[in-house]
């Protein structure tokens, strides 16, 4: 037995016609999940038995592809408001209805129809039907599809039914079809409806919209305008009414009559804004219009026929994209197209036109729907979680910020609220190797939880076995920022120069932190205490914004950095733990997915009097390890030979070419390349040495000496004592090619 839109189907489309099926989601947000189109065979259209937050459509026409259609057949008005003409069963083929008021009448005919001809026939039919939609006469529209249940605001209904069917539909040519229609409609036709809409005349059974300019605009607008959703507080009344003055702007409306429009239509809303707002948006909206006042009555007048009728079209073209689209925002600095509400982003121009052509069924110019002002726009992008608007204005610029809160709460699962914390802390304790190594780890989580956007200037690494469980931080973290506010990055992607993944981010976990090269090292403290960032992505355009993420890096290597013992941008965690039974990591796991609320709750209440972010990470004993795992073969072996005993070279003064000429003659062939001037004077600034000038006999010398500077004098004043009694000089070694 066939359901109800089996049938409709059936009547309006051959079994080899392909048909459109669009799903759209009845809180029409403009997420990608809002428009899905499907195209198929009219005898295999697949459609659920219900949908629980969408409702499905049909295009009335038969498609090539979801752009352009195969012929022109069928034509169906959508009559809101009013009840059915007395005419409709004697002259539709399908009705469709949803209550005494809402309507939809269906019309089969030949095939082999222009689209010229199809508008002219739309006009005069919506001019003789009362209610009918005269915003949309086109060809491709779309349909409720009827045995689904209507949602709307909250508002749950029935949806269409079947009312009439004829039992044998005649597809007779379209003029012979609708010969019963009047051959011409005039303004007067219609009654207030001429009003509301551009001048129509007459001429060989076509209808003409004339220019559209004031007076008669300010009615086309308040037409077009009361066809949209009622607005409360929170659906973005202040937005509506900006565009009421740009469009107001574009038509040659005078700023008089555009706020008495305005103030028309605010009056609709659940609450209405107070007026002083209304006139700011339209004050404002005249003030920044790009275009000349005027324009779109101007080219429309100065137009011919067919260009006006695309002209309006496109306008309102325009409106659809404006309000299934009110929660996105354009970034030109960026070039991408943002969903407010959820973060999801478009990042570039073929992305963003296919998307709103597949969200509205027309194909789409992004370059014109900017023109007109169809989509709201900004001039850079930032990201700031601290600031609650999220257009914002600063130096003349246009902003929007990307940062969006949690999607949902962290979990906060009754049954967890006493062990979660309890699972967390001790998984901190457990992979630390002290109190104070676990206070200041924890300090670190708090501080960024607590101060979403701040940036600390160091960052921890945790070095470990495999299987330990580091990667549970990111699971945590992804539950309290929200997984759209963090990233993890491999080390190879950290460096490779695209710096996407710390695009709008709060905290950044890098696994398998394996990096020995000085310009790697160089590029990621840049990363971690940069408080600006410059985004680069393959294939996009670059821009800047803050860098408000902090990092964690993971790495299962001994040597995961070359890192000195004076590192200061690391605090480095070398753990001893061994891998755990299952049972834990289940615990910890569990505590995370249905507790991690109250971690959360954990660490924003926890005492950070102690914690700077600010200046050097807090020293460990696992950045010593680190730092002697770093050690090159020339750095190792003075190590030893200074801990030896007693070489001159090896004195608390000396100077570097006395160590390199020591190396010369001590040091293993495959060594002594390693042991320069320079390499020996950074080995002795990382060993305690500082550097020196001092007087050697008739000489003025450079070393290094290790000890303050009374040790120093004293060293100097038994020097001049030896060579006074001996007559010899220093001890110490000098290079002829070299004084440090």
């Amino acid at each position: 037995m066939k359901t109800p839109a089996q049938k409709l189907i059936s009547a309006l489309f051959d079994p080899d016609d392909v048909v459109n099926v669009r799903v759209l989601a009845n809180a029409r947000t403009g997420s990608p999940d809002d428009a899905v189109n499907t195209l198929c065979p009219a005898n295999d259209v697949y459609l659920q038995p219900a949908y629980a937050t969408a409702f499905p459509c049909v295009a009335i026409n038969p498609r090539k592809n979801l752009k352009t259609l195969s012929t022109i057949k069928n034509l169906a008005i959508d009559i809101d408001g009013a009840p059915l003409p007395e005419w409709a069963k004697e002259r539709a083929d399908v009705i469709c209805t949803r209550d005494a008021t809402h309507h939809h009448l269906y019309f089969c005919f030949a095939e082999g129809v222009t689209r010229e001809e199809y508008k002219a026939i739309a006009a005069r039919l919506i001019a003789a039907t009362p209610g009918a939609d005269k915003a949309v006469s086109d060809p491709e529209r779309v349909l409720r599809l009827p045995g689904f249940a209507y949602s709307k605001k909250g508002v749950t209904g029935g949806g269409y039914r079947i009312a009439f069917m004829r039992k044998k539909i005649e597809r007779l040519p379209i003029a012979e079809k609708f010969a019963w229609l009047p051959a011409s409609v005039s303004g007067a036709a219609t009654g207030a409806a001429s009003e509301a809409a551009p001048t129509a005349t007459a001429n060989a059974g076509t209808v003409s919209p004339a220019p559209v300019a004031a007076p008669n605009a300010v009615a086309y607008l308040k037409n077009l305008y009361a066809k949209k959703e009622k607005l409360t507080s929170g659906e973005g009344r202040s937005r509506r009414l900006w565009f009421v003055g740009i469009d107001c702007h574009a038509w040659g409306v005078s700023l008089d009559d555009a706020l008495k429009l305005a103030a028309e239509i605010n009056a609709g809303f659940e609450p209405p804004e107070p007026a002083q707002v209304v006139a700011h948006q339209i004050k404002s909206a005249y003030k920044y219009a790009k275009g000349e006042f005027g324009a779109l009555a101007n080219r429309a007048a100065d137009a011919t026929e067919a260009k006006r009728r695309a002209e309006f079209r496109a306008f309102e073209r325009a409106q659809k994209v404006r309000d299934l689209f009110a929660n996105w925002v354009y970034v030109h600095a960026a070039a991408r197209f943002c969903n407010s509400e959820n973060g999801y982003a478009l990042a570039s121009k073929e992305q963003i036109e296919d998307y709103i052509t597949s969200a509205i069924g027309e194909a789409v110019s992004l370059r014109d729907l900017l023109a007109r002002d169809a989509l709201t726009r900004c001039d850079r992008m930032e990201f700031d979680p601290t600031r609650e608007e999220q257009v914002f204005e600063r130096e003349g610029l246009r902003y929007f910020n990307a940062y969006a809160p949690p999607r949902v709460p962290a979990p906060r699962d009754e049954a967890c609220k006493k062990t979660a914390v309890q699972a967390f802390k001790e998984h901190v304790g457990y992979l630390t190797t002290s109190e104070e190594e676990e206070k200041h780890l924890l300090d670190y989580f708090a501080f960024c939880v607590q101060n979403k956007g701040q940036k600390v200037d160091w960052t921890p690494l945790l070095i470990s076995k495999e299987g330990v469980g580091k990667s549970a931080f990111y699971s945590l973290f992804a539950k309290i920022f929200g997984e759209h506010n963090c990233a993890t990055v491999d080390a190879e992607n950290l460096l490779e120069g695209w710096t996407d993944f710390i695009a709008e981010k709060l905290f950044v976990v890098s696994h398998e932190v394996e990096m020995t090269e000085k310009q790697g090292l160089k590029k990621l403290k840049t990363l971690i205490t940069e408080k600006r960032v410059r985004i680069n992505a393959k294939y996009e355009r670059k821009y800047e914004t803050t860098n408000c993420a902090n990092f964690l890096l993971l790495s299962n290597e001994a040597n995961a950095l070359r890192l000195s013992a004076e590192s200061r941008r690391f605090f480095v965690v070398f753990s001893r733990a061994e891998p755990k039974p299952k049972a834990y990591y289940k615990t910890l796991f569990d505590a995370i997915e249905n507790g991690a609320g109250w971690i959360e709750d954990y660490l924003l209440a926890r005492d950070l009097k102690d914690f700077s972010p600010h200046g050097p990470a807090p020293k460990t004993e696992g950045l010593k390890i680190l730092a002697l795992a770093s050690r090159g073969d020339g750095a190792a072996w003075l190590d030893e030979r200074a801990a030896s005993g007693d070489v001159d070279a090896f004195g608390r003064l000396t100077t570097a070419a006395a160590i390199q000429q020591d190396a010369t003659q001590y040091a293993p062939q495959s060594v002594m390349k390693y042991v320069s001037q320079r390499a020996a004077a950074a080995w002795l600034a990382n060993n305690g040495y500082r550097p020196v000038v001092y007087r050697d006999g008739v000489m003025t010398r450079r070393g290094w000496f290790k000890g303050s500077e009374a040790e120093f004098q004293a060293e100097l004043k038994k020097m001049k004592e030896t060579v006074n009694k001996t007559g010899n000089k220093t001890g110490v070694r000098h290079d002829k090619r070299a004084n440090n």
